[in-house]
């Protein structure tokens, strides 16, 4: 049996199909975003750091879709690992949060006897329209790319980076260029603020520029509906409108 590791839902979909001409395989989704927010206790059950900065990105009215357990249930399929006997076969791209969930898996499995590959869909670009996360992959595609065995030196020297930003304070991470590079969410932020003038439009088409202008990792909608909020708050941004139904009916403005 292997286990076939993916971040995200659509990732899984795309691979789905190749999966299940193998009986014996298996497919792990590890949902959580890695590319942003502390990092400190995310191996430290109940991860109450990392859950309390997803319930702040999360929006209310979106709030019964947080599954925050999952947290906690990762980890402790990340921490049995070393323990099972099956093969593991890590499927990454040019996303932040997927290179970190390669050296999150490498460092769960220490020098454990259990095998790893990887398979690298990636492009090796990091800006948008040339770099490619596993979920931008049709199964014809995922098909055609072939897994690589990842050896012991490369294992130890992917769990070093995890060390790393597990013990950073940086709050977001982009990959570029073959490296992690930490950062904060000034990044964002001056983003969203050159998307802004002093006329109303549409928080939707500011968020898009946001998530287009995104260079190393791959914002998510909430994330930077987030990053909206906080500069509301801060009095940077004004939005206008009922967000009892989400972001789609905003508006957002620089103050007058």
């Amino acid at each position: 049996m292997m286990w076939h590791v993916l971040c995200g839902d659509v990732a899984a979909r795309q691979l789905s199909p190749l999966i299940k001409r193998n009986g014996s395989a298996q497919i792990k989704v590890l949902r959580d975003d890695l590319a942003v927010g502390p990092l400190q206790d995310v191996d430290m059950p109940p991860c109450a750091a990392r859950a309390a900065f997803w319930q702040a990105v999360w929006p209310e009215e979106a709030s019964a879709e947080l599954d925050l357990g999952s947290l906690s249930s990762d980890v402790r399929w990340l921490q049995a690992l070393p323990q099972q006997p099956y093969s593991v076969t890590v499927w990454h791209g040019d996303s932040a949060s997927e290179q970190l969930m390669l050296a999150r898996v490498a460092f769960w499995l220490g020098e454990s006897p259990v095998s790893v590959q990887e398979v690298k869909c990636g492009t090796g670009e990091s800006h948008t329209g040339g770099r490619r996360a596993v979920s931008m992959c049709a199964p014809a595609q995922l098909a055609a790319f072939v897994p690589q065995a990842v050896s012991m030196a490369r294992r130890q020297q992917l769990a070093g980076h995890w060390s790393a930003q597990r013990a950073s304070a940086s709050v977001l991470r982009c990959w570029r260029a073959g490296q992690l590079l930490a950062g904060g969410y000034e990044v964002p932020d001056a983003a969203l603020m050159a998307a802004c003038d002093s006329a109303w439009r549409p928080l939707p088409a500011v968020m898009a520029a946001v998530m287009e202008a995104a260079d190393g990792y791959f914002p998510t909608d909430y994330f930077v509906y987030w990053r909206a909020r906080v500069l509301a708050a801060q009095g940077q941004v004004v939005i206008e409108g009922d967000a009892g139904k989400g972001y789609s009916g905003l508006r957002v403005r620089r103050p007058a």
